[in-house]
């Protein structure tokens, strides 16, 4: 999976890391490998399309981070609020 450098510089905003880039990239996979795919409810997904240009994402949560990823690539790291994520129905 790549990483971009958009989700290495929130995941140090979210939780204060002062790790080098390689030291956060190993990181945030070992959190993202024990990380379950959930969705957005239906009144939140309109603006995450939009925001994602169209793009469709997939989100996977673990604690409190939401992972975004399309095509493979981890784009952002969320904190994730409650009420607006679902567990992916399968």
């Amino acid at each position: 999976m790549i990483i971009t450098q958009h989700a290495i510089n929130k995941f140090r905003q979210r939780t204060g890391c002062v790790c080098d880039d390689n030291e956060v990239k190993k990181r945030i996979l070992k959190l993202y490998e024990k990380a379950e795919e959930v969705e957005l409810k239906p009144e939140y997904r309109v603006i995450a399309i939009l925001n994602h240009k169209c793009e469709p994402a997939k989100y996977l949560r673990f604690a409190q981070f939401i992972f975004v990823c399309i095509d493979n690539v981890l784009k952002t790291i969320h904190l994730g609020e409650a009420k607006r994520w679902i567990p992916k129905c399968k």
